[in-house]
């Protein structure tokens, strides 16, 4: 139902500072490339679905590094060539947590 919204996401997101990019493809997978301390790059595979209008849920299932974590649950909000994910809250009722924007790469 929401396959406009997926097709705007397709492609290569990066953020303002450069140390995190999100690669979304067609196929539902989705690749995140995180620059951390000293140079260090981390890639996580995952899947990624939008369950409503403005919530996308992420999950790394097949990830050797992130196979433990349970799925991650973000607001969305997206436009021609800008993106944002809000951490949601940890519990019901309380406040959402950071907002990351990201920009089209590609």
């Amino acid at each position: 139902p929401y396959i406009e919204m997926e097709k705007q996401l397709y492609g290569i997101w990066v953020n303002k500072i450069e140390t995190e990019s999100y690669d979304f493809r067609d196929d539902g997978s989705v690749i995140i490339v995180v620059s951390g301390p000293r140079g260090k790059t981390y890639t996580l595979n995952g899947n990624y679905k939008i369950v409503e209008a403005e919530r996308i849920k992420m999950h790394f299932a097949n990830d050797s590094m992130a196979s433990q974590m349970p799925p991650r649950y973000f607001k969305l909000s997206i436009s021609e060539n800008a993106f944002s994910l809000t951490d949601e809250p940890n519990k019901k009722g309380g406040p959402d947590g950071p907002t990351t924007k990201y920009n089209r790469a590609e």
